[in-house]
C-alpha cells in the first residue's frame, strides 16, 4: 500500500491538480497542498 505522499506524487505525475487529488483520495485540498509542499522541499534538497 502506498503512503499518501507516494499516492499524491503519482497522481501529480498523471497531471491531476490538487482539487482532483483531494476528491480521489477523500482528503482535504489543504492536506494535498501540504503534501505538495513537502514534495517540493524534498526535490529542492535533492538538487543541492
Amino acid at each position: 500500500m502506498k503512503s499518501n505522499l507516494e499516492e499524491i506524487l503519482s497522481l501529480m505525475s498523471e497531471g491531476l491538480g490538487s482539487d482532483e487529488i483531494a476528491k480521489k483520495l477523500g482528503i482535504s485540498k489543504h492536506t494535498v497542498k501540504a503534501y505538495m509542499s513537502v514534495i517540493a522541499k524534498k526535490e529542492k534538497n535533492e538538487q543541492k
